[in-house]
């Protein structure tokens, strides 16, 4: 049942995709986003999958992080980085939806979870690159 269920969400969110591939849209979004991926060090062609994951959540943007790594062949340390702002900054309107009803400032919850992702996330490449180097230099 559980995997009728995925199918059910993941299957439209894939055709979609390939709908704004096949229309450039994907491009278009890449190019506009190129220098939060550079930072993160990541292609521009994981542009659409934080997005997916941020604005769509984690189960749905699952759907489209998987088809990308597939498709893509991104890194392990790339695909590492995704999930790490998409865990601290996913369904960024779908839960602050939830917060208008208690009152708070639901676009400083907004840009804290947001930079607290990439903060995160480019942390995380910090790391991985010392730590990328180091092993390099012992060889």
């Amino acid at each position: 049942m559980q995997v009728l269920q995925l199918a059910i969400v993941i299957i439209p969110i894939s055709i979609l995709v390939e709908i704004f591939n096949r229309f450039g849209i994907i491009d278009k979004i890449s190019l506009k986003t190129e220098k939060i991926t550079k930072l993160l060090s990541l292609p521009k062609e994981a542009a659409i999958t934080c997005f997916a994951g941020i604005f769509l959540g984690i189960l749905s943007g699952s759907g489209i992080i998987l088809a990308t790594i597939k498709e893509k062949g991104l890194e392990k340390h790339e695909v590492e980085t995704i999930f790490i702002l998409v865990g601290i900054c996913h369904s960024i309107i779908e839960e602050n939806i939830i917060f208008i009803g208690s009152g708070a400032n639901v676009l400083i919850i907004a840009l804290v979870r947001f930079f607290a992702g990439v903060l995160s996330a480019y942390v995380w490449q910090l790391i991985f690159i010392k730590k990328h180097s180091l092993l390099l230099v012992k060889k």
